[in-house]
């Protein structure tokens, strides 16, 4: 479930829905300077019968569609631990001996997330490769609100960090916050309506 303020609900419409379930975008229009495009990933378990192993190549295709158009964000589950989700320029320029003069012209490099969790299981080379290929980057633990990577799900089986927000490096000074909501009545109690702790992500353009 997605939750936008009211003032935006208008201008937010469904705009792609994938046939197998895996993502559904919205399109949030009048509110934002140019369009806003939010992915919603589900990333069936692999293994299960119907996992698709191309998923991450149909997102990327729909994600280059979306950036043409507008600004984009991801949310979807995966398990990366601290595992890097970009490409460190600085490092790559020096290796490739570029020039000084366009060195300084690359995005510096980013701050390393921090996540209490450090297990990575399933998907995670496909999440780390696609953010690597989009120019995508993970904002929890690096983000006010959630700077030590918090636990997004507390299930029987243990605590984990599996639900995640993605944008591109030119939305970053946008992103004012993440955090994710650690009230018992959400999740970590027997009573809790999901073993899954909501994220609250706040933005301005």
């Amino acid at each position: 479930m997605v939750l936008v303020r009211e003032t935006w609900a208008n201008s937010t419409i469904v705009w792609k829905i994938a046939r197998d379930g895996t993502r559904i975008w919205l399109r949030l229009g009048n509110a934002f300077q140019r369009p806003l495009f939010l992915c919603i990933i589900y990333a069936a378990p692999q293994g299960l019968p119907y996992a698709d192993n191309s998923l991450f190549e149909h997102i990327c295709q729909e994600v280059g569609k979306a950036m043409s158009l507008g600004n984009v964000f991801l949310t979807g589950d995966a398990r990366t631990s601290t595992n890097t989700d970009f490409i460190y320029y600085s490092q790559l320029a020096d290796v490739l001996l570029v020039p000084q003069a366009i060195k300084d012209t690359l995005p510096n490099d980013m701050l390393e997330r921090q996540n209490y969790d450090t297990v990575t299981v399933g998907w995670h080379r496909e999440f780390l490769d696609f953010c690597r290929t989009t120019g995508l980057f993970i904002l929890n633990g690096c983000t006010p609100g959630d700077i030590s990577g918090e636990y997004t799900c507390l299930s029987n089986k243990g605590f984990s960090t599996v639900d995640y927000f993605f944008t591109t490096v030119d939305q970053l000074e946008g992103v004012k916050r993440l955090e994710v909501n650690c009230d018992e009545k959400y999740s970590g109690h027997k009573n809790a309506h999901s073993d899954h702790r909501p994220l609250v992500l706040t933005i301005t353009q």
